[in-house]
């Protein structure tokens, strides 16, 4: 059904442990909300207001790359509200490589960003917001995130948690006996 893959993003579940940036960087609260595996692990992150250029995002840098045509990045986000509008980017070798910007519910959404990577020099995904485009007020907003996954590949496949180090899933293997292929066919 899903083919093996191994979840880059360390502390995939644990997004207020990522490092903040930005003259605006969030306040990070860990275990605040239930995400959407049902347990009490979705991070909080809390943006100020701003004007003009106020910009902050939390971020992760991206270990032991391997050479692939696409990567995927993904996170499950929601709103406090719902509207707020949040940026996943990837930064690669210092410079803004792509982003996109996610508007949020107050729902459980999982945003995908899909790019390519530098496998000899730093990679970062960052989860934020920006204001460097000449806003001229930005308002203060709460979201909630969890479930970071960064994989080789241009599709988002099932989430595989991660803490200090990554983590791989096994591909997954169908077996029906004679009897259960015979029920389905039937149905």
């Amino acid at each position: 059904i899903e083919g093996p893959t191994t979840n880059l993003a360390l502390d995939s579940a644990a997004i207020h442990n990522w490092l903040a940036s930005g003259i605006q960087g969030p306040t990070r609260t860990g275990n605040a909300a239930l995400a959407p595996d049902g347990t009490m692990a979705a991070a909080r992150l809390d943006y100020p207001a701003g004007s003009g250029t106020a910009f902050g995002s939390v971020y992760r840098l991206i270990t032991s790359p391997a050479a692939s045509p696409a990567y995927a990045f993904s996170v499950w986000l929601r709103g406090a509200l719902g509207g707020e509008t949040i940026y996943l980017t990837w930064t690669k070798s210092s410079s803004v490589h792509q982003t996109i910007a996610c508007t949020l519910t107050s729902q459980w959404q999982r945003f995908v960003l899909v790019s390519t990577l530098d496998v000899s020099g730093a990679n970062y995904v960052s989860i934020g917001r920006d204001g460097r485009a000449g806003n001229p007020a930005i308002p203060a907003q709460t979201i909630y995130a969890w479930g970071a996954q960064i994989e080789a590949g241009d599709i988002a496949t099932s989430y595989v948690p991660t803490t200090a180090a990554a983590a791989s899933r096994i591909a997954d293997v169908v077996q029906l006996t004679a009897g259960a292929a015979a029920t389905l066919q039937g149905a």
